[in-house]
């Protein structure tokens, strides 16, 4: 389908249809209080670049459709370049039956309604190359750190809004050989199952859904805790949580703590306060941190604890997030699309020196595609000392 035919079959499926005055309202709005209420939107971007952005959109609103619109605002909003700072503009648009991750050789593709495409090397959509594709959509990420890149953009790929497709031939590569698989995009509620590729299941991979819970692994004698959000559970408290793992670290014996946090995408920093107390407590052990690009925000903050409080070893990729960084966010609402803005009202400065775009690992390592579809951890394999690279 041509674009302009995509915009116009997609403006009916949001179900708004806003005149180009309500929708200048809600700009309005928008370059009014964002920058009033953030603890200080313009620290890298330019409050004058700001300004020829918003009067851009402006002077294009009465020709534009609300996909133009929304994709509009998702750039506007990340150009400011601080990734606590959103919109929910794509929110509720049609999407593919598609979820990609970025690996070392690519964008592949982690789940699907279409079994073939499972584990393949996304080639292109529509005709478009992935490389383009990727330099389309960049606009969209908010750029705080090069790594954010990693984490965000795999998502936009299967937003008919932020590729400006509403169906398209995706081609793929899997085992040497190109296909392509037509898909249409649908609304989110009526996405077909999807699933996910076979292979045996590594331990981090095992119980992303639980905010935390904790394996002994007795060959290794090391004490595995998984921290997938910083979020108390109140039918299981972390403070209960955290008895447990000291009682299994008192019935057996522990050469290694590995805290995996390679999910954890943020939440209440406050949460993991008893395992830090816990650990202060007791005889020093060696202490593992497993991160990667998704570590991000108060899942960065744990991080950045067990380096600075207990030499812990980073072992994996480098987290997404900056040391010192804007945060603590609240919201507003636009006035007539009900969109939702997220702003930061706080900035944590957590490097007493230099500005670094990152808390680098001490040992990096890489999860390839070979790696993750084969079923194997090569960072967990490294600190166990199982041949891991």
């Amino acid at each position: 389908m041509k674009l302009c035919a995509f915009l116009l079959a997609c403006a009916s499926a949001f179900g708004q249809n806003l005149t180009p005055a309500a929708w200048q309202e809600d700009l309005d709005f928008l370059a009014r209080e964002l920058p009033a209420h953030h603890k200080n939107l313009f620290y890298t971007l330019k409050k004058e670049d700001f300004a020829a952005q918003v009067a851009k959109i402006s002077a294009g609103l009465p020709q534009m459709t609300e996909p133009e619109i929304r994709a509009a605002l998702v750039r506007l909003v990340a150009s400011v370049g601080n990734a606590h700072t959103s919109i929910n503009a794509l929110a509720g648009t049609p999407i593919y039956p598609l979820q990609f991750a970025e690996f070392p050789e690519g964008y592949y593709v982690m789940a699907a309604a279409n079994q073939e495409a499972l584990g393949a090397r996304l080639i292109s959509i529509g005709g478009v190359s992935a490389v383009e594709i990727r330099k389309r959509l960049l606009p969209m990420v908010p750029m705080e750190t090069p790594l954010m890149e990693k984490n965000r953009l795999p998502g936009l790929l299967r937003s008919s809004v932020a590729i400006a497709m509403e169906s398209a031939a995706f081609r793929f590569e899997k085992d040497g050989r190109q296909f392509e698989v037509a898909l249409q995009a649908v609304a989110p509620g009526q996405q077909p199952k999807l699933e996910t590729a076979q292979f045996p299941v590594p331990l981090y991979l095992s119980d992303r859904a639980s905010a935390y819970w904790f394996r002994y692994l007795e060959k290794e004698k090391a004490l595995y805790i998984q921290y997938n959000r910083c979020q108390d559970v109140p039918s299981h408290p972390f403070a209960d949580f955290t008895k447990e793992v000291m009682a299994a670290a008192g019935q057996h014996p522990v050469e290694k703590i590995i805290v995996d946090l390679r999910h954890n995408g943020g939440g209440n920093s406050q949460v993991i306060r008893p395992l830090y107390q816990a650990l202060k407590a007791r005889p020093h052990r060696q202490i593992f941190v497993l991160t990667s690009q998704e570590t991000f925000s108060s899942g960065f903050m744990a991080e950045w604890e067990f380096k600075h409080q207990f030499k812990a070893q980073i072992v994996g990729e480098a987290s997404s997030q900056r040391p010192n960084a804007y945060g603590d966010i609240r919201s507003f609402e636009l006035p007539n699309s009900k969109l939702k803005v997220w702003y930061c009202t706080k900035y944590f400065k957590l490097a007493s020196s230099g500005d670094p775009d990152s808390l680098p690992p001490d040992i990096p390592v890489e999860t390839t595609a070979k790696d993750y579809f084969a079923g194997r951890d090569p960072v967990l394999e490294r600190v166990l000392g199982r041949g891991g690279r």
